[in-house]
This record gives C-alpha cells, structure tokens and sequence, in this order.
C-alpha cells in the first residue's frame, strides 16, 4: 500500500510541477551542504512514507555499512556516493559511519 500510495504522490506532483519544485528544495540543500534544511526533508518524507523509507532510506544505509568498513579499514581509496537523503538523521550512512568509530572530514 506505501508503494502504491508514493507512486500516486510522485504522479501527481510530477503532473502539477510540485514535483520539480520538491526536488530543487533537495538540490539547493545539497549545494549548499545545508544539513538542516536536509533532515527537515528528510523528516517530513519519512513521517509521510515511513513504509518506504525503512527499506530505502534506513535499511540501505545498514546494509552499505558491511560494504563500507572493509574499505575503510583498509585505507582503500574510495569514493561513496548516496543520495541526499542517506546522509541525515539518526540512521544516516554518516551516523552509521561514525558508530563504527570511523572519523569523517566534511570537504566542501
């Protein structure tokens, strides 16, 4: 039913040109490195498709943590890239990270 119920969202936002506009919101914030205004998204996607974002947004993040730690242990070079949304709140890829006693250094 959330799948359905997202689909219908992303159809009729698309259609009315809301769509564009919430994805331009994402983008600022992305430039901008904005993370405020990224958990807020993120908040108000998740408080509106709690259903989706388990197995796309929270479970993800669990599951690259396994891919990432070999990596990163190792010193291999590497470049992770997430989408916007991966990497705020509690269980962002970034707080995932950190758990595991990984440093992270923002470069902008």
């Amino acid at each position: 039913m959330g799948g359905l119920r997202f689909f219908e969202h992303a159809l009729t936002h698309a259609i009315s040109g809301s769509g564009l506009a919430e994805l331009q919101r994402i983008i600022r914030a992305w430039f901008a490195s904005d993370l405020p205004a990224l958990t807020v998204i993120y908040r108000e996607k998740l408080a509106e498709f709690p259903e989706l974002f388990g197995p796309l947004i929270t479970q993800r993040n669990r599951e690259w943590i396994d891919t990432a730690r070999p990596m990163i242990a190792d010193r291999t070079t590497t470049l992770f890239v997430v989408s916007a949304l991966h990497t705020v709140g509690p269980d962002s890829f970034i707080e995932r990270l950190e758990s595991e006693g990984f440093s992270l250094t923002k470069i902008s």
